[in-house]
């Protein structure tokens, strides 16, 4: 079984990034999590971009910086 994309929100008065870290590869010798952390309160998750504001979350579309937003047509 291979999962490649997890979201963990979690409350940050409770826990650390390295503590979960931690707890996850602890499971089994073969899982390797490796996280990915937020910057500047923002992160993208597949093809969406997460914001944290306040108690609230705001999703919009993730694109990445080299988009050219191109099309082939198909005929």
């Amino acid at each position: 079984m291979y999962v490649d994309d997890v979201l963990i929100i979690y409350n940050t008065d409770h826990n650390s990034p390295e503590n979960i870290s931690h707890q996850i590869n602890m499971i089994h010798p073969n899982l390797s999590f490796t996280p990915t952390y937020e910057e500047n309160n923002t992160i993208s998750f597949l093809d969406l971009l997460i914001t944290r504001n306040n108690n609230t979350l705001d999703i919009n579309i993730y694109r990445k910086p080299t988009t050219t937003d191109t099309t082939i047509n198909y005929i």
